[in-house]
């Protein structure tokens, strides 16, 4: 620091550069509060959150878990493998075995035509890279289309309500 000028060797005053640590540490810790996930071992989801998966997706051969949570008050599950007809599948299931939702990777040709005419319309040049079809409470809830946005190829998810009337982006 210099004496006569009260500035640090970057120019900042003590208390400029005190008051940005401040906001380092502050935003910091603003991110560890927010959302986060953790691998974990399969033999180390819970006997309950397990069964609620194999109960949604029968048969299904699970090759990995995370377990995550938001803002260290809610808690939830989700496990990735393949299904019997060998698709991926994700599930989330809350730690009390409640299932919220089972994504499952589909076939262009089982997209339903109005979901893909939607898709279309609003993203003519999208490149599909995936799709999943989104089951909530035993229905389907939307379908997902992972892929790179035309104009700066960035990665993005175009969900699709099953009737086609909304269509939302993920970036």
């Amino acid at each position: 620091m210099n004496r006569q000028t009260g500035r640090t060797a970057l120019g900042f005053t003590v208390r400029r550069a005190a008051a940005l640590c401040a906001l380092a540490v502050g935003l910091g810790a603003l991110a560890s509060s927010a959302t986060g996930a953790a691998e974990i071992a399969l033999k180390k989801v819970p006997a309950v959150v397990r069964a609620a998966a194999d109960k949604a997706v029968p048969e299904a051969k699970w090759a990995s878990a995370s377990k995550e949570t938001e803002d260290d008050k809610e808690f939830w599950y989700e496990l990735e493998g393949k299904d019997a007809k060998g698709r991926n599948v994700h599930v989330s299931i809350s730690e009390g075995g409640k299932v919220d939702e089972v994504s499952t990777e589909i076939a262009s040709k089982d997209a339903p035509k109005v979901v893909t005419d939607a898709l279309s319309a609003k993203f003519p040049k999208f490149k599909i890279e995936s799709r999943y079809e989104i089951v909530k409470d035993g229905k389907i809830d939307r379908y997902d289309f992972e892929g790179k946005r035309p104009r700066d190829k960035e990665e993005i998810t175009v969900s699709v309500s099953p009737d086609g009337k909304k269509v939302e982006v993920d970036e």
